[in-house]
Parts: C-alpha cells; structure tokens; sequence
C-alpha cells in the first residue's frame, strides 16, 4: 500500500525505519500489487509494482503474479524505485529551507517504493498439444495484480530445473534471495559438455569479476559428477595459478559459510583435483623451481622438434602479417612434402654455412632455416631471394624459444621432455586433468598461440579418427581469449581452429571454457555458440552474475573466489 497514510502522523516526517519497518518476508505472503500507467504499462515482457510499507525486497529477487486462467507469471526484480510527488529535486531542496540539513520539511512529500520485473516464465494453461500439458501465457499482467515472493517450485519452473533429470544436473551456484533459504542453481550437462548444446565465456573485470576461479569451481564439479567420461585441459596463462590445483587448501580456508553453500549444491567435501598432470616448458621455466618436493608430482617438459609440427607451420606463423600468401604457401608445401622425405639440399652449403651436404633430407629447424631448393609454385616467380628471406628470419624469430629442439631425445636434452600433441592423441583419458603452462611466454603471443593451437588441432584430429578411444568430453579451458581470436580482425590460422571448436566442438564431443575482460573483444563466433554465457564484475557492483535462459544471478562473489587450490589467486 502507499505510504503516504504514514507520512502526516502527529505532524511529523517519519524516518526511513518508520516508513520501511523490515518485517521478515515469510510473514507477508503479500508483497505488493501490479503498477500499470499510462506512460509505464504492463507489457509481455515486464511489469512495476509497489511494495508493501515493511518489505525487503533486492534487484534479482524472483516475484510471482496471478494472470490469465489462473497461470501466475514469474519475473526478476530488475531495479528500485523510490519516487515522489516532487516535480523536482529542486523542490526537495527548497522545501528544507534552502538546503538547511537539521530543518524539518514544508513539504509532506507522498513516497513509496517500485520494482521493475522482467517477466522470466509463465506457468501456463492446460493445452493438449504441449509436451507439458501447458501452454504458456504472454499476457501481461493487470493493474492490482497481487505480488508474491516466487516459491521454489516457482524458480525452479522458471529456469527449467523442474525438469532436468537427476543424472544431467550439474550444480553450478547457489541463488541467494531476499526471501527464503538459498537454491541450487543447476544447469544442463548436456547444453555445457554437449551434445544438444556447448560452452562456456565468462566475462567481467580483470582481478574482481573471479572468472577463472569460476570456471575452476564449475570445471571441479564437473570432473567429481562426470568424471568417468570427461578429461580436460588448461592452459596456465598468469603467473602459477593453475599449477598447484592437485593440492589440498590451507587450514581454516574455507569457513563454514563456503561450506555450507557447497552443501547447498550436495557437495558435502570439496577437495582438489585428482588425476593432475602437469607440462612445463623446456628450457623456459624449471620443475623444481615451482614445487618444493618434485618428486611428489605428475610433472614433465614439453618441446617442440620439427618432425612433430611440420604441418602446423600455419599456426607458428598465425600472428605474422602475409598479405601475399607467401608465407602460407612455402608452410603448405612442407606440411605437403616433409614426411615423404621429398625436400631435398639440391647441393652441398657453403663452407662458412652449416655444412649440409648435397641430398641431405630436412629434419630439423636448422635444415629448414637453410633450405633455399622450394619450387616455383611454393615461392612464386618473382622476387624468390625476398620471399626466402623473409620466411627464413620470421623462421628464425619464431623458433627462438627453448622449447624448439633439433631432437627431443632425453640424450640431446638432458631429460625427457614430451610432444603435447602426442601427449593429447595416444594418453588422454577419462579423469584426467592436463595442465599446460603457457606463462612464460606471457610477452611472446604468437609462441602462446602455437602451442594452444597445436592442441586443438591434434585434439580434434584424435576424435575424428579414433573417437571411441577418447573420452566422452574433454573440456579446454583458455583464459584471456580476447588475445587468440580478437575481434574486428581478421581471423588468423588459430582463430580459425577456436571458431571452429565453437561451432562443431559439441558434436565433437570438446567443450571450451573461456574468459575474458570484455566480451565485444572476442569474436561474435565464439560466444554467440556459447550455450551458457557468464557476466562477473563489470563496473563498480559486487556481484557476479550468471546470465542464462532468460537469466540468474549469483551474488557473493567471494563463494566464486574461495576454492581449493592454496596458491590460487
């Protein structure tokens, strides 16, 4: 009811607690009525309300309405407000003497307060020709409607969780609501992990919006319920985030509160991952200078001979510009040639060279630093000595990093260190989690590129030509996308192979979780077939939101935050 009846009792203003006494919200089913205006009406798609004098009521907030043959339609509380009869905030000002802080009003101003809803659902009419047996109504909703709290059955019918099957529900948060006890938020497996639907983007400030430590949550519940058909890999992008996630979290890290909303999504432990293997860089970034006992982990190297990634020279080339497909082209023809052993020294080098002799086969970086004997239709028919030149310094440049060896063999290295794509292709199996340290190369982006794209590649390949040896799903996690497939350019060989996961990955059977800052930095492709997409931090609110069919939110960022890893950021 308005609460201008209270505003002239014995003559005085009321105060805000007065005017808004905070009632607990299960003792007033009754919250307010329907609003329609001429200038605000009532419309299919959202709806205003004043609440009751004694309600606490909060943006997000699920509220429920009677409508068209006794079907009630659901809808999310989207903003507050508080008008007046004021024309003005000048009137405001003026009615307390000029600004005067301690004077009492001329004015008794007429105030209440008003919700804006976006309708979320309706329950619908009996109709035999709906897999339900209803039909729902878009009708909107009438002037003095009476507003209630949604109940949970409410909810639950408004986000679809009514009818997911026991074995397809995937906790993935917890609703907290003005009224009633927190809900599980559940999502469909089979729209995150496939195949009806994949993917996930998370996207929201650097530092605040806990999309990493998000996606950490979602992926760890994942591989506890779905475990024996998924594996997944990360890529370790800042500083040593990932590279302790098998470890146990400090004493006392997780409080009651965390606890307790883990129980809420039926997780009674939360715990490390299991099954972790770990892959460092060779050369670039030492085991035992990450863990205190070495010995204790799945820890190894990984590198790169020329024997493993001839056919992917596209990628290690991804970042350059080749406005004439030069570059392309010699890359195609050693993905096309190399392996028959048709690459050929036509003669011997010159002495002050690498002594090559003539008829010696490339095999190695260095053979093809100094091979000049490309054909006309790799190289063109003009300026041949420009084109080689410019392959062979950009060869140069790129293959820098340790991690490009001569031979991989532990005699030559020193130790053992391993091709990823043979890692992905002969040993991924159900339960497994990959970890990927990329950090090192945090300056050198077309090195981080290769390596990711290297992965997706053979991932792919490996389910295409012998799926029933891989896992049912395996979940790719890359953070900071916004670098690998930018938007407003053109896509490079690796934002070819993103896009494509994008689009085919759920058939597949691979599923990406991303994140990144800002969503219009990546391109349209990836996360408009995105299936769930996440909105965290984004301006100066404090909570993270969840934004799904038609959307829900998650507040208490630090519920996202707190996990398991000790030395997680």
């Amino acid at each position: 009811m308005p609460h201008g009846d209270k505003l002239c009792k014995n003559g005085e203003v009321p105060s805000a607690d007065e005017l808004f006494p905070l009632d607990k919200p299960e003792d007033a089913s009754i919250i307010g009525k329907v609003s329609s205006t001429e200038r605000d009406p009532s419309s299919s798609s959202s709806f205003s309300f004043w609440v009751k004098g004694g309600i606490l009521i909060n943006p997000f907030d699920y509220v429920s309405v009677e409508n068209y043959g006794g079907s009630r339609t659901i809808g999310v509380v989207k903003e507050i407000l508080a008008p007046t009869d004021a024309q003005s905030h000048l009137s405001n000002y003026i009615s307390s003497n000029f600004g005067d802080i301690g004077a009492e009003g001329n004015t008794r101003r007429v105030t209440t307060v008003i919700a804006k809803a976006d309708v979320a659902a309706n329950t619908g009419v009996d109709s035999p020709h709906t897999r339900r047996g209803k039909r729902s109504v878009s009708y909107p909703v009438l002037n003095d409607s009476l507003v209630r709290f949604a109940s949970n059955e409410e909810v639950n019918f408004a986000l679809g969780m009514d009818v997911l099957a026991p074995d397809n529900r995937l906790p993935a948060g917890v609703i907290l609501r003005s009224s009633g006890d927190p809900l599980p938020l559940y999502l469909d497996r089979r729209y995150v992990l496939g195949p009806e639907g994949a993917h996930v983007n998370v996207s929201g400030t650097s530092g605040l919006a806990a999309k990493t430590s998000y996606l950490m949550v979602l992926l760890r519940i994942v591989m506890e319920r779905f475990g024996e058909e998924t594996a997944a890999i990360l890529f370790n992008v800042k500083q040593q985030d990932l590279l302790y996630i098998d470890e146990d979290p400090l004493p006392d890290y997780l409080d009651d509160y965390d606890r307790n909303l883990y129980r809420v999504l039926g997780i009674d432990n939360p715990g490390p991952f299991k099954n972790v293997r770990y892959y460092f860089p060779y050369g670039e970034r030492n085991i035992s200078s990450v863990y205190e006992n070495p010995s204790g982990k799945l820890a190894f190297y990984y590198a790169y001979a020329l024997k493993d990634v001839y056919d992917e020279l596209d990628l290690l080339f991804s970042e350059i510009d080749d406005p004439h497909f030069t570059l392309a082209s010699i890359a195609s023809y050693v993905a096309e040639n190399y392996s028959s052993g048709k690459m050929k020294f036509k003669k011997d080098t010159p002495e002050e060279d690498p002594l090559f002799s003539k008829d010696t086969i490339v095999t190695t970086w260095k053979h093809l630093k100094w091979f000049d004997d490309f054909p006309a239709e790799a190289v063109g028919s003009g300026n041949v000595r420009n084109v080689l030149g410019r392959f062979k310094r950009h060869l140069s440049w790129l293959t820098r990093p340790k991690i490009f060896v001569e031979e991989r063999s532990p005699l030559a290295l020193g130790c053992d260190a391993y091709y990823l794509g043979d890692v992905i292709r002969s040993s991924l199996r159900p339960g497994d989690v990959v970890v990927v340290d990329i950090q090192p190369f945090e300056d050198k982006m077309d090195t981080q590129g290769f390596i990711i794209g290297d992965i997706l590649r053979r991932l792919k390949e490996a389910y295409r030509e012998n799926r029933d040896r891989m896992p049912r799903h395996t979940v790719i996690l890359i953070d900071e996308l916004n670098r690998y497939v930018p938007s407003g350019t053109q896509l490079t060989a690796l934002g070819r192979e993103i896009v494509d996961l994008a689009r085919v990955g759920r058939a597949e059977g691979i599923t990406l979780f991303t994140a990144q800052q800002f969503r219009a930095d990546i391109h349209h492709q990836v996360y408009e077939n995105c299936a769930t997409s996440l909105i965290g931090i984004t301006g100066s609110t404090v909570s993270v939101s969840i934004f799904f069919a038609p959307f829900l939110v998650i507040e208490d960022a630090p519920f996202l935050v707190k996990l398991m890893g000790q030395k997680w950021s």
